[in-house]
């Protein structure tokens, strides 16, 4: 079965329905499941374009934040207020069936460097946060990067494909080269395709050129260049790379073939198992501090409070 990357929200409008803005969310998804990459900028614009594009919030049981600026966690506090409410969720995406027992929390995996209050409200609110301070997987296939620091720290999504890996980036603070180099080096082989946010809207020409040069050195073959890339770049990489740049706008899909086998630093044989095991201490321990914590004060919060923490979360 191929896979897909879905345009969620960018800053370019797609139409039908589709509301766009300054941030960026994707939706990855193969048979191994569905990772939400990022949340764009407010609640409402995410579930208007998962609406209209017909995903279903309890579907969505992995959410890899790349760093902590609202435009891309901005959305998280109703997709969480989704999962604590479902009565909310039948009513706007007629889930059958969905009761509060059916679903689980959804685990929030964010780069180290998230401040301690972030990742405190990701619990109180439903999530289960994981904090990457280094390359791991997500779910089979699919990797973090692990932690780059550019002076924000941020972390990108690999997928591992079978004709090399693809990239997935927010904004590319640490800069968008030292991403797909770093990737790169993990044990999938050279970076073929690279998607999502670059960070280049203050770049000369000649500086695009050098990046779009440093790109094809280092086996990059496709790009998909959007929201913080910027007009001028977006043109730029379409002279570069002709057929293989990607537009980027709310709603745009994607396919790749996933490649069932490999993981980063040559982990074909033991690199699942290892990860598995170290995943399943992690929600042992999370487990049980969640049973101290207890539930009472998701179940008092209102909409209003969710959306109110969801933009303070972003500042």
């Amino acid at each position: 079965m191929q896979g897909s990357v879905r345009i969620l929200v960018d800053n370019l409008a797609g139409g039908g329905g589709l509301r766009h803005g300054w941030g960026f969310a994707c939706l990855l998804e193969s048979d191994e499941g569905k990772v939400l990459f990022d949340t764009g900028p407010e609640g409402e614009m995410l579930l208007n374009n998962m609406e209209v594009l017909g995903i279903d919030p309890a579907e969505i049981h992995h959410v890899v934040l790349s760093h902590a600026h609202w435009d891309h966690i901005g959305g998280l506090p109703a997709l969480l207020r989704m999962r604590r409410k479902p009565e909310l969720a039948i009513k706007r995406f007629r889930t059958p069936g969905l009761s509060g027992d059916d679903l689980p929390r959804i685990e929030v995996w964010v780069p180290k460097g998230f401040s301690d209050e972030v990742c405190e409200k990701i619990q109180s609110q439903g999530g289960e946060c994981r904090v990457m301070d280094e390359p791991g997987e997500i779910l089979p296939g699919m990797w973090s990067t692990g932690p780059m620091d550019g002076g924000l720290v941020e972390h990108g999504l690999l997928q591992s494909c079978q004709d090399g890996p693809l990239l997935i980036t927010g904004c590319a603070h640490p800069g968008v080269v030292e991403m797909v180099e770093k990737a790169g080096a993990l044990g999938m082989g050279p970076v073929r395709w690279v998607l999502g946010g670059f960070h280049l809207m203050a770049d000369s020409r000649e500086d695009l050129a050098r990046v779009a040069q440093e790109l094809k050195d280092l086996g990059v073959r496709r790009v998909g260049p959007g929201h913080c890339t910027g007009i001028t770049a977006q043109k730029f990489f379409a002279e570069a790379f002709l057929e293989d740049c990607d537009s980027i706008q709310c709603g745009s899909s994607f396919v790749f073939n996933p490649k069932a086998s490999g993981g980063p630093r040559g982990q074909e044989e033991n690199g699942k198992e290892s990860s598995q095991e170290g995943e399943q201490k992690s929600k042992q321990e999370d487990s049980e501090e969640i049973q101290q914590e207890g539930d009472q004060e998701n179940q008092q919060e209102g909409d209003q409070e969710n959306r109110q923490e969801g933009r303070q979360e972003g500042d």
